[in-house]
């Protein structure tokens, strides 16, 4: 049985050592963390073992409570190791400072949608040859998120809101496999110094939560909105597409998370892309009009103030 990159099955440290197997498999990797130097050293040598157990929860057997084989050194280095290592090669790396007012920084301060412009500057580079825009959008925010705490990919994910909890761990890897990860590592720790420094951060997770009943635009405002934009009212396709853009742009959220979104196949993927390429630009005064009428209704007690600033960006 052969080592992976990130080091022996975990069952190996919680298995009676009785087989040649598991013995050849054992001895190497333990005769290589014992001869480390110092405790930190012998700490950075084990830190792929945390890692594994939080990518692979369920193969999780061990409690360091009832596991008779580990010895007090065992336990004692593995309670010593930090939550977030700086080893694994599936950790973001972005190493944030959360000392002082950072600390409020949570995955509510970030916008589940990563901005078209910032990620066009930074990340895009980097990311196009192995997922689209949309999948770069999205792991760039987990990313963010990751960095910011001590909580696994998986958490990192369903933070934002996204279903598919292997995103972000999926997306690491890729970045990890293509050579890039340090230069990626570098745009997302001033990626996130941008937004710890900014004076006033955006609580885009209350906003979710605020707007987390708006599904459609009513057909007595939809039919004004399009007579103060001078274009014709169309189907529901349309306006459905137009309500969605609208909550992605109070939300920082994804397009396809919105509330009343329904079902995005490939025809109505299609057809949001059309609405933002080609009916937008005409209609995009009115709708952010009608976007600020509905911050104005919402409860957004838990915000700082109801910030112009929140209609800057488009998603």
């Amino acid at each position: 049985m052969g080592r992976s990159e990130r080091g022996l099955p975990s069952r190996f440290f919680i298995q009676a050592p009785t087989t040649p197997a598991l013995m050849a498999g054992l001895v190497p990797v333990a005769q290589h963390i014992l001869r480390a130097p110092s405790s930190a050293e012998l700490a950075a040598r084990m830190s792929w073992l945390p890692e594994r157990m939080r990518v692979e929860p369920h193969k999780r057997p061990w409690d360091l409570r009832t596991t008779a084989q580990a010895s007090p050194l065992l336990i004692s280095t593995l309670r010593s190791l930090p939550v977030r290592t700086r080893s694994s090669k599936l950790t973001a790396g972005a190493e944030v400072d959360r000392s002082g007012s950072e600390s409020r920084l949570t995955a509510d301060y970030v916008p589940a949608f990563y901005w078209p412009e910032r990620y066009a500057s930074g990340f895009a580079k980097l990311l196009a040859p192995m997922m689209t825009e949309r999948t770069g959008r999205r792991f760039c925010s987990i990313a963010l998120v990751k960095s910011f705490s001590s909580c696994t990919w998986k958490v990192a994910t369903s933070q934002l809101g996204y279903p598919d909890g292997n995103l972000g761990y999926n997306g690491m890897r890729k970045v990890s496999k293509s050579g890039t990860l340090e230069e990626f590592q570098k745009v997302l720790r001033e990626e996130a110094a941008a937004l710890v420094s900014e004076a006033q951060p955006v609580n885009w997770g209350e906003l979710r939560r605020s707007l987390a009943a708006f599904r459609v635009i009513s057909t007595a405002d939809w039919l004004e909105l399009c007579k103060s934009a001078h274009v014709h009212a169309g189907r529901g396709a349309k306006q459905q597409n137009a309500a969605a853009w609208i909550w992605s742009e109070l939300t920082g959220g994804d397009p396809r998370l919105a509330p009343g979104g329904g079902r995005w196949d490939k025809p109505r993927c299609e057809a949001f892309d059309y609405f933002v390429t080609v009916q937008l630009p005409t209609m995009r005064d009115a709708l952010l009009e009608y976007g600020k009428d509905l911050l104005a209704a919402a409860d957004l007690s838990a915000l700082d103030s109801d910030r112009p600033e929140l209609l800057r960006r488009s998603a």
